[in-house]
């Protein structure tokens, strides 16, 4: 069995504990939102991949690169694709219904039910995460890859590469990463057929001649064969982790940190540095982009997060959302005029599930052109994350430490 089916079967487990009475709330609270909308008026590139090879003089600059993309995705992604908030699907709620949602989401997360905390790691411990990725990748067998788009030559393949990533840092930057690809998803049945005509070639960094090609940069890793990419490296010069234990945790005071542009983390890039007070849209997306990526992040700072979004004019939520891995849960999306993120969390649990970002428009752009409007750019799925005490370990193989919550 797949870790797909695995992650289905125990979804369903979970909807399955008691129908009658989550039934019989979600009728209550279907009729406290349809009664609210009645009343409101109507709605009117990435990084390669850290073992990509290149030169070795390059090699750290890339991979002290990557670890800052990695703790800042939420805020270089958004930074350029937000510029508005629309929530599309089965049907976009009114301002009220949505901060209904909100609200009731902040709840879940301040409860014993809510997601763990989120901690840093100590001296000799290592942060690890683990998520999928989804991105539109075109590669040359054995040559260069790229992210984010097409790649316009004739000897060049497109399609959404899936790769499942886990990563383990310490407090210095040190750690490892272990890549390993799935199976592309092409755009046309016609091109899959002339990939596996031409013998089924991954991009890099999952194609063996490539590995080969460059066997500085992957000589000493711990595994490198056909889609599996698996690097331990020493420290980054200036690497933190990006630390929200000093953000407010007082839903409106957190919101006026945001607005004004002010937080002060350690580690964590303000999105808009040269902005002196952020509008509503740039607002939630920096209130996601701490829910994504920030630590410690305590049940008390999570509820906050969403209790301020419901603060915020004109935020719609989407009760109809899916991410890649087949996962239901809620979204909030920020667009402009060609592109846009989407957040999508559980709302029972107030879990952030995944981050995508899309087409709003059909691709004009040198690598988008041809692609309909929808279409996925990359997604990352959020699978597990926790502190541990080596490279080789994952939370489920070490015990939570003890954790002093501000109350």
């Amino acid at each position: 069995m797949d870790d797909l089916t695995l992650m289905r079967g125990f979804r369903a487990e979970r909807v399955k504990r008691n129908p009658a009475a989550r039934d019989a709330a979600w009728q209550a609270l279907t009729a406290r939102f349809e009664a609210a909308t009645a009343a409101a008026p109507a709605s009117s590139s990435s990084a390669p991949s850290a073992a990509a090879a290149i030169p070795t003089a390059n090699l750290r600059r890339r991979l002290l690169r990557r670890r800052r993309l990695f703790a800042f995705a939420a805020a270089t992604a958004i930074a350029a694709a937000v510029v508005g908030v629309l929530v599309l699907g089965s049907g976009p709620t009114a301002q009220p219904a949505a901060a209904e949602i909100l609200h009731r989401t902040a709840a879940i997360a301040a409860s014993p039910q809510g997601p763990a905390p989120s901690l840093l790691p100590g001296p000799g411990q290592f942060l690890y995460k683990k998520f999928e990725r989804l991105e539109l990748k075109g590669w040359i067998p054995g040559g260069t890859s790229s992210g984010g788009g097409l790649m316009r030559s004739p000897s060049a393949f497109n399609a959404l590469m899936p790769s499942r990533q886990e990563w383990w840092t310490a407090e210095d930057g040190a750690g490892r990463v272990r890549e390993v690809a799935g199976t592309p998803r092409f755009l046309t049945e016609a091109e899959r057929a002339r990939w596996e005509a031409a013998g089924s070639r991954l991009p890099a960094p999952f194609d063996p001649e490539y590995q080969r090609k460059y066997p500085l940069a992957f000589g000493d890793a711990l595994e490198a064969r056909r889609g599996v990419v698996d690097t331990e490296h020493a420290k980054l010069k200036g690497f933190r982790f990006p630390d929200t234990s000093r953000l407010p945790i007082e839903p409106q005071a957190l919101r006026h940190a945001v607005e004004g542009n002010s937080i002060s983390v350690g580690g964590f890039n303000l999105m808009y540095p040269s902005a002196q007070r952020l509008d509503s849209e740039k607002t939630i997306a920096e209130l996601f982009n701490i829910l994504s990526e920030g630590a410690p992040l305590t049940p008390q700072l999570r509820a906050a997060a969403f209790n301020a979004l419901a603060e915020l004019p004109g935020i719609e939520v989407d009760t109809d959302a899916t991410d890649f891995l087949g996962r239901q849960g809620y979204a909030v999306r920020s667009i402009r005029n060609e592109g846009g993120l989407e957040f999508i969390f559980d709302p029972e649990t107030a879990e952030m599930l995944a981050q995508r970002e899309f087409l709003t428009a059909p691709g004009q752009g040198p690598y988008e052109e041809g692609l309909p409007a929808g279409q996925t750019i990359r997604e990352t799925a959020y699978l597990e994350t926790g502190v541990v005490d080596s490279t080789h370990d994952t939370p489920a193989e070490t015990p939570a430490p003890a954790m002093d919550e501000r109350g």
